[in-house]
């Protein structure tokens, strides 16, 4: 083989090792990202389940409507709600310890225990004049990319007892603290419904 040949092999060798070089690299480029996509559907896959997790639990031990009802007439708040909040932040400011709130009734133990290292946020929604009003009960900020969420619906009647700051169910009626219930009486002029309300408990994790 003549020296001429010989360059002509190594430069159609060398091309081949570029091109497959170039081919390598561009699978390693798109690989990676699917890898990291699936990795990130399967966290989100989770979390969904740990908050359909949560509301199922609440809902077996009567944990959502007791929540629902939890509330302090006189500061127009849930209970122990630091001054010019109305929710809570979950481990920095509530009463009367660190874990996520809010304190002396089950949903909060249920977030405490079932939602790990995720942020938690839990809002009620109600109906008011026709249109669907938003109250938080425990807010951790906006929730990031990726951030699931689940719910479910519980019905409030006329005589549903408020759940007072130690947990415990009083005299008073959502009825009788109509005006200072975060939620009002959707069937007010209804003539003798006793129905109240319905509100939609939602927990989204991220």
């Amino acid at each position: 083989m003549d020296r001429a040949q010989t360059y002509t092999l190594e430069g159609v060798f060398g091309a081949a090792l570029i091109v497959l070089a170039i081919i390598f690299a561009m699978q390693a480029v798109s690989v990676s990202p699917q890898s990291g996509s699936l990795g990130s559907q399967q966290v989100a896959e989770d979390r969904r389940a740990t908050a359909e997790g949560i509301l199922d639990v609440a809902q077996e031990e009567g944990a959502l409507k007791e929540a629902t009802l939890f509330w302090n007439e006189s500061d127009e708040n849930f209970p122990y709600v630091p001054p010019n909040e109305d929710f809570y932040a979950g481990g920095r400011n509530t009463h009367p310890n660190e874990d996520i709130s809010p304190p002396e009734i089950a949903l909060g133990e249920i977030l405490d225990e079932y939602s790990g290292n995720a942020r938690v946020n839990v809002n009620l929604y109600y109906m008011e004049g026709g249109e669907r009003e938003l109250q938080r009960m425990v807010y951790q900020g906006a929730p990031a990319s990726g951030a699931v969420s689940a719910s479910t619906t519980v019905a409030l009647m006329d005589n549903d007892e408020i759940i007072h700051a130690n947990g415990s169910a009083g005299a008073m009626t959502v009825k009788s603290v109509d005006d200072s219930f975060y939620a009002p009486d959707a069937a007010s002029g209804a003539g003798s419904s006793a129905f109240y309300n319905t509100v939609t408990v939602e927990v989204t994790l991220w």
